[in-house]
């Protein structure tokens, strides 16, 4: 198992060749010109992502999904934290699904 700091040093490498941003310890995403998804936003982002593209991201506390796709002619990319997605569909009341 490799070290998280140099999966951490990956995971920056990633971001700054696929991204074209730099990774630092105040590193905030909306700085970066990112937007926060809701649940059935996110959820969309994962269904439409272009499977060939789509990465993951996985150490000792960070752990994302990396996703892009098109939207028409416009592309798009989203990083989605499985933690921040595993605590917002917990949230959720506990009710049974139907199909319709």
């Amino acid at each position: 198992m490799q070290q998280p700091n140099v999966e951490r040093k990956a995971y920056k490498r990633l971001l700054k060749k696929v991204l074209n941003i730099t990774y630092t310890s105040s590193f905030n995403l909306q700085q970066a010109g990112f937007e926060p998804l809701g649940l059935r936003e996110a959820l969309n982002k994962i269904a439409h992502a272009d499977p060939y593209k789509a990465v993951f991201f996985a150490d000792e506390v960070i752990h994302e999904l990396i996703l892009f796709g098109n939207h028409g002619a416009n592309p798009w990319i989203a990083i989605v934290s499985i933690a921040d997605l595993c605590r917002a569909i917990k949230s959720l009341p506990d009710q049974s699904v139907q199909s319709v």
